[in-house]
């Protein structure tokens, strides 16, 4: 099993753009758990596990002029270094005192391991209990949004804009149409 993730690692390309930076990351994490406590601790838990693979770019100072360097965090650098959230983002915090990160440094997360943890898509099912919503209906979107009955004051387009805002802001290209709000919203004050 480690053996398989490191050749994986090693697979990995420095140079694609599917790698997140770390701030980024933490937002998708975030998202998805609504707790930032809890997301921040198990995005670091998951770095710390070897579950989301990690690169470090830096400025190299040294030489002139500077050059930018780039590398996976493997075990050697977690021997010597434990991530932990703090202060609102993940921190490289250092079990030794002659080791240190370099000061020009951005770290990055492998995205497609990040969403395989924590996807964003709509849960869908094939069986729907009697009095509840489809998952990704019409009428699920509007008891997501307005779970304390908001819906009632507000016209069709303006939810359905809500809906579209939410849905693109979780990165997900299908929702509810608008005549499907519509006939929610009617079929509700009927």
């Amino acid at each position: 099993m480690k053996k398989a993730k490191a050749q994986r690692r090693a697979k990995l390309p420095l140079e694609d753009p599917r790698w997140w930076d770390w701030g980024r990351a933490i937002e998708h994490v975030r998202q998805v758990r609504l707790n930032h406590a809890i997301a921040d601790q198990e995005l670091a838990t998951a770095i710390n596990g070897r579950h989301v693979s990690c690169k470090m770019e830096w400025l190299d100072r040294r030489t002139d002029p500077p050059k930018r360097g780039a590398m996976l965090l493997e075990d050697s650098f977690f021997a010597a270094f434990r991530i932990k959230p703090g202060w609102g983002k993940l921190l490289s915090v250092s079990h030794r005192s002659d080791v240190r990160v370099p000061r020009d440094h951005v770290m990055y997360a492998w995205g497609p391991e990040i969403e395989r943890i924590w996807p964003t898509a709509a849960p869908t099912t094939t069986q729907v209990r009697e009095g509840q919503s489809k998952p990704g209906s019409a009428d699920a979107w509007i008891n997501y949004l307005y779970p304390n009955g908001e819906w009632r004051v507000m016209t069709a387009k303006q939810i359905y804009a809500a809906i579209a805002k939410e849905a693109k802001m979780r990165g997900w290209k299908k929702h509810s149409s608008y005549s499907a709000v519509a006939a929610a919203l009617s079929k509700r004050r009927a």
